[in-house]
C-alpha cells in the first residue's frame, strides 16, 4: 500500500512540475513562418548529410564485415 501512495504522490509532483505558466505573449504569423522555415531546412539538411555520407558508411561497415569474416575463416 505505501508503494502506491508514493507512485500516486510521484505522479501528482510530475503532473505539478510539468504543467505550463501562462505566457501572456502573441506570437505573429512571420515569427512562426521563420521557426517552420528553420525546421524544414533542418531536416532537408539531415536528409543532404545523410544522402552525402550513406556510401561512405556502407562502404566501411561492408569492409569491417568482410575483414571480420576473413579473420574467423
Amino acid at each position: 500500500m505505501s508503494g502506491g501512495i508514493r507512485l500516486i504522490g510521484l505522479l501528482l509532483l510530475i503532473l505539478l512540475l510539468t504543467q505550463p505558466a501562462p505566457a501572456y505573449a502573441y506570437i505573429d504569423p512571420g515569427t512562426a513562418s521563420y521557426a517552420f522555415q528553420v525546421v524544414a531546412g533542418a531536416l532537408l539538411g539531415g536528409v543532404f548529410l545523410v544522402k552525402t555520407y550513406w556510401g561512405k558508411l556502407k562502404d566501411s561497415v561492408r569492409h569491417g564485415v568482410s575483414r571480420v569474416r576473413r579473420t574467423k575463416a
